[in-house]
């Protein structure tokens, strides 16, 4: 009876936290990790900001690694979603609070699932803790920092909706290869008339003279932009950029709905982005994934923790 006793005591030393400084020190890395690429990403520094963010997912999957308290998480996760809002503390509002808390909410379930994994295994599985917490936590942030600039008024605007479109300007050239975002909608318009004329259409075309093609041509492409109007529910100007018009369009088309459509066209734009993200995050979490075991494995060199067998031949990770 007194040997269970003593494995069961044995049992409960591994599994609780034995150094409050090591884990303060993770807690504290990760914060300011996480305050800086907030705080660069608000600056528009495209290279400091994914920089710091890349350390902050790292130390957060080694944070869900070696604390093993539930309440500790829950700190660590409070403070990291404190300290990526910070730099926006300016515009706080309702939308702020509860961008925050639903921030705070996907990194504490992302720790408390690696925990329980951690806790349900016989062996340590790295790559699985790093997957239960970067799937999550990859998206939400990147939406979370997309939120706060949206809030700022700093994404519906020329410049943010150009930036939006500057990624698909590869996309677009095939169809008309002088496309840029801020060109004027009718030059698009007239080259997306001139790449679907057909063979027969282009001879008949060039049998006419220059003033009459223009005058054709010209025709089409109006024709062209009651078309779109119709549908993005606007006027096309064609002296106006594309930005312009689909900042137009969109402003136009959100005024006009009332406050339900609203707020349900928001949520289901935000789920639809987020499950955007999330496809996309693979491309994203095997670099970090590997970057965050290089450091476990730097840290299990330097003798940071170290990992034991309990009682139960489960293996735990114990900082030293």
């Amino acid at each position: 009876m007194s040997n269970n006793s003593s494995l069961a005591n044995v049992s409960d030393v591994v599994d609780v936290d034995r150094s409050p400084l090591k884990i303060s020190i993770i807690i504290a890395t990760a914060v300011l990790f996480a305050y800086l690429s907030s705080y660069f990403f608000r600056a528009g520094e495209v290279i400091y900001s994914p920089i710091f963010a890349a350390l902050f997912l790292i130390v957060f999957v080694l944070q869900n690694l070696f604390i093993k308290s539930f309440n500790k998480l829950f700190l660590a996760t409070l403070l990291e979603a404190i300290a990526l809002s910070l730099p926006f503390y300016q515009s706080f509002s309702n939308y702020f609070v509860l961008a925050v808390l639903v921030l705070f909410v996907f990194l504490s379930k992302a720790s408390f699932d690696s925990r329980r994994e951690l806790e349900a295994t016989i062996k340590v599985r790295f790559l699985r803790v790093a997957k239960l917490s970067l799937n999550p936590a990859i998206p939400t942030v990147i939406l979370f920092l997309l939120v706060m600039l949206t809030i700022q008024g700093r994404v519906f605007t020329e410049e943010g909706i150009g930036t939006i479109l500057r990624p698909l300007t590869p996309l677009m050239n095939r169809y008309a290869p002088t496309f840029l975002p801020s060109m004027p909608a009718g030059e698009l318009l007239n080259d997306v008339v001139v790449a679907n004329l057909g063979k027969e259409e282009l001879s008949e075309l060039n049998k006419l003279p220059s003033w009459a093609q223009k005058q054709l041509i010209s025709k089409s492409v109006t024709q062209l932009a009651e078309r779109v109007g119709s549908l993005i529910g606007g006027e096309i100007d064609l002296k106006e950029s594309i930005t312009t018009n689909l900042l137009k369009a969109m402003t136009s088309g959100y005024s006009g709905l009332n406050s339900t459509f609203k707020a349900l066209l928001v949520i289901g734009f935000l789920i639809l982005f987020y499950s955007l993200l999330r496809s996309l995050t693979v491309f994203i979490y095997a670099p970090l994934a590997l970057f965050a075991f290089v450091f476990y494995e730097l840290l299990l060199a330097f003798n940071f923790f170290v990992i034991q067998l309990e009682s139960r031949s489960r293996e735990v990770i114990t900082l030293k």
